[in-house]
């Protein structure tokens, strides 16, 4: 009870509710399952290194679940024996967190199941990154900006288990690139001319610095003219790889890395006017009564890349980012072929960030047509101008 003085416990003669240590082999299994890292959550202390002299000391200590004695933490007179020396039963930790889950009394705050969890998380945690730990490496790249009067921003814990599950190797830490146009009128032409300036500037920057670099990682969550900008400016220096942000999951990992792609479709018009529009109604549907009302003057040709089911939640995998660029690139080729140089081909973007950023890196440097790139303000806004692409001299 509250109040009360706390009786001292008398220390245990050595070695009581220990039990048999693991064997040598045993042990060796448990640290390479482990990884050489603590297994207490949020914990990631690197056991083999002193952490303040960056020495190379062994400090790490194995934990038995059951203990390796019936009277020990977690004991039971039937199984500590039998579980003493089994690899499956010990669990790496610091010697802070290996003394918490082992102080007497607080079995109770840390059972048999917790421990086993961890062990299975930690342990297939450390797998996964050794299977994937030749990948290819990557410059981790975090593009904030503005959705309409917010500054958008993600944090980048989870961004290392999205490298390491598509496969990719961090060079660095993540940089950041952010474009803060706050300070202009949203979505108007000084606003649009900042994001360009600021993307184009910014790119360059990060090719110039990067000289070798092979591939960047892009984790963007900003205006879709931004995000397509970004793509455009870096997609053919170096090979993208855009991630899509799980609202849900608070992650940048894909939801099932093995889900199957979406079927894209791509509605043809019957005919061809002078004005021509590429809608993408990807995350949500855009009716043509919202392009007629941005395009004016005069009948519009369109054309419409669609799924069944619109949502951001259609990239599921990177197969679905695969697909696009593909379904994509042909139906750009199809508008080179089909449509004079001059053609202005207007683009009406609803679409995830990762798509975004594909959709900019797909369309050539030296392309023939002009691409005007459209946005609205909030669902169902009217659509306006924001961008052209290529990007000409400013």
């Amino acid at each position: 009870m509250a109040g009360e003085p706390v009786k001292k416990r008398k220390r245990a003669p050595r070695g009581s509710g220990r039990g048999k240590d693991p064997s040598t082999a045993t042990q060796r299994i448990a640290w390479a399952r482990g990884g050489g890292i603590c297994a207490y959550p949020g914990c990631r202390v690197a056991l083999y290194e002193d952490p303040i002299h960056f020495k190379s000391k062994t400090f790490g200590e194995l934990a038995h679940n059951v203990a390796a004695s019936a009277d020990g933490p977690r004991g039971n007179a039937s199984r500590s024996a039998q579980l003493s020396d089994d690899p499956d039963n010990l669990i790496l930790f610091c010697p802070t967190h290996h003394a918490l889950v082992d102080k007497a009394g607080w079995e109770v705050d840390y059972p048999e199941s917790l421990l086993a969890s961890w062990k299975k998380q930690h342990e297939a945690a450390i797998r996964l990154a050794g299977e994937y730990s030749h990948g290819k490496p990557a410059l981790p790249l975090r593009f904030t900006g503005v959705i309409g009067k917010q500054l958008m921003g993600s944090g980048t814990e989870t961004i290392p288990r999205a490298l390491i599950q598509r496969g990719l190797i961090p060079l660095e830490r993540p940089v950041d690139l952010l474009v803060d146009a706050s300070g202009y009128p949203v979505q108007g032409p000084d606003y649009w001319r900042h994001v360009l300036i600021e993307v184009r500037r910014q790119a360059q920057t990060l090719q110039l610095q990067g000289s070798g670099r092979s591939a960047i990682a892009i984790f963007g969550l900003a205006d879709m003219p931004a995000l397509i900008v970004l793509g455009h400016a870096l997609g053919h220096a170096v090979e993208l790889h855009p991630f899509q942000w799980d609202r849900y999951a608070q992650s940048w990992a894909f939801a099932n890395d093995k889900a199957l792609a979406p079927s894209f479709r791509v509605i043809w018009p019957e005919q061809w006017h002078k004005q021509v529009a590429l809608v993408l109604s990807l995350s949500a549907s855009i009716s043509t009564n919202r392009v007629m009302t941005a395009l004016p003057d005069g009948p519009v040709s369109v054309v419409e890349i669609t799924v069944d089911l619109p949502g951001t939640e259609i990239v599921q995998s990177v197969i679905a980012i695969d697909t696009f660029r593909v379904c994509l690139s042909g139906v750009l080729a199809r508008l080179e072929q089909q449509l004079p140089g001059d053609t202005t081909v207007h683009v009406f973007p609803a679409m995830p960030v990762s798509l975004a950023v594909a959709f900019g890196s797909a369309i050539p440097p030296k392309v023939t047509l002009p691409f005007s790139i459209h946005d609205a303000q909030g669902p169902g806004g009217r659509f306006h101008v924001a961008l052209s692409l290529p990007i000409r001299d400013l």
